[in-house]
C-alpha cells in the first residue's frame, strides 16, 4: 500500500474571492484616507508657503476635492484644485499668463444680486509657485503606508 494523504480544496477559491474583495475594499479604504490627508498638506502649504491663499476658495476646493476612482486595472486617487472653471493648482504650480481682453461686453450677477457689467480685463500673469506636486512627492510615502496598513488589515479579516 502506498501511503496517501489528501488535503480538501474545495473552499480555497471562496477564500480567495473573500481576500480579493477584502484587499480591494482596503485599498479604496487607504486610498480615500489617504487623499484626504494629501488635501491637508495641499491647505497647509497654502497657509503662506509657498503661496497665501486670500480668499479661501482654493483651500476649500481642494479640501473639497479628495475622490477615488476604480477601474478594471486600477484605483486612483485624486485631489483636485479647480476653483470654478480655474486649475488653479495648475497655475499655481506652472505659472501663467492670460492675455487681455478688450472690446467684449461682459454681464453678470454679484453675490448681492446686483448687475456687473465690464468690457474684458488686462493681462495678467501669475509666477510659478509649486505647491500641489511638491505636496504629492512629501507626502507621497504616507500614501503608501496608508494603503499597506488598510491591505494588511484586510488580509487579517479574510483568515
Amino acid at each position: 500500500m502506498i501511503p496517501q494523504f489528501t488535503v480538501d480544496a474545495s473552499g480555497i477559491p471562496d477564500y480567495l474571492d473573500r481576500v480579493k474583495a477584502n484587499v480591494l475594499a482596503g485599498i479604496r479604504g487607504g486610498m480615500a484616507d489617504a487623499m484626504k490627508g494629501l488635501a491637508y498638506v495641499v491647505a497647509g502649504h497654502a497657509g503662506g508657503d509657498p503661496i497665501v491663499s486670500r480668499s479661501g476658495q482654493f483651500v476649500g476646493a481642494v479640501l473639497g476635492s479628495p475622490k477615488v476612482t476604480q477601474s478594471d486595472g486600477y484605483i486612483k486617487g485624486t485631489v483636485s484644485s479647480m476653483v470654478g472653471r480655474k486649475p488653479m493648482g495648475v497655475w499655481f504650480d506652472e505659472g501663467t499668463s492670460v492675455p487681455a481682453v478688450e472690446g467684449v461686453l461682459f454681464g453678470f450677477f454679484s453675490a448681492d444680486g446686483r448687475s456687473v457689467f465690464t468690457h474684458g480685463h488686462n493681462a495678467f500673469q501669475v509666477a510659478p509657485h509649486p505647491i500641489m506636486n511638491p505636496s504629492l512627492q512629501e507626502y507621497q510615502p504616507a500614501i503608501i503606508a496608508t494603503i499597506e496598513a488598510r491591505i494588511d488589515a484586510a488580509i487579517g479579516e479574510s483568515a
